[in-house]
């Protein structure tokens, strides 16, 4: 019978890696917390979260950017983003062109004095659904020139509402932000 030797190698390696993966954060949004009001009783229901996040690092002073977005990933591209505002606090609410029924994505980026930065982790928010119902047969009707028409008729929920609100656009799909007129029903 045979012998045959084989080397024998052993390879240890060490790899040391500072990861910048969003799954990684270099510290914590803590909170969001819908601070709205989404019921149609009382004063006109509207939509806020309040987020609220912790100190990369106590000893060193920061000046935080809010991002939000409709999509995750924000970290990867922030450019894709909406940068909401800069403040050195720790809470700050949101209300600004949220919609009813949607999902918001928010990061924050830390930014040190001396320029470095560091990345939250990334949080989704869900706005609830809209306590107003559509209008029940919206019609329209052009006139002349750049007038026209548009009749509805009221909700049959039993509900008489106190104003509608109407939205125009130039394109299909228009988003509920950018309100042209406040009508009293007739």
């Amino acid at each position: 019978m045979g012998r045959f030797a084989f080397p024998v190698c052993i390879l240890f390696a060490v790899v040391l890696s500072c990861s910048t993966d969003p799954s990684d954060p270099d510290f914590l949004i803590t909170s969001v917390e819908f601070t709205g009001d989404s019921t149609a009783a009382g004063a006109e229901p509207y939509l806020e979260f309040t987020l609220q996040w912790e100190a990369p690092s106590p000893e060193t002073r920061f000046q935080y950017t809010v991002y939000r977005s409709d999509s995750p990933g924000i970290q990867d591209d922030p450019s894709e983003a909406s940068e909401l505002v800069t403040l050195q606090g720790r809470t700050w609410a949101d209300s600004d062109s949220l919609e009813w029924g949607s999902v918001f994505y928010y990061a924050i980026m830390a930014e040190s004095s001396s320029g470095s930065s560091r990345w939250s982790n990334e949080v989704s928010a869900v706005t609830p659904v809209s306590p107003f119902p559509a209008p029940v047969q919206l019609s329209f009707e052009r006139q002349l020139f750049f007038l026209c028409d548009l009749e509805w008729s009221q909700y049959e929920g039993g509900e008489d509402f106190r104003w509608y609100v109407l939205y125009r656009s130039n394109h299909p799909g228009i988003a509920r932000t950018h309100p042209t007129r406040t009508t009293r029903p007739s």
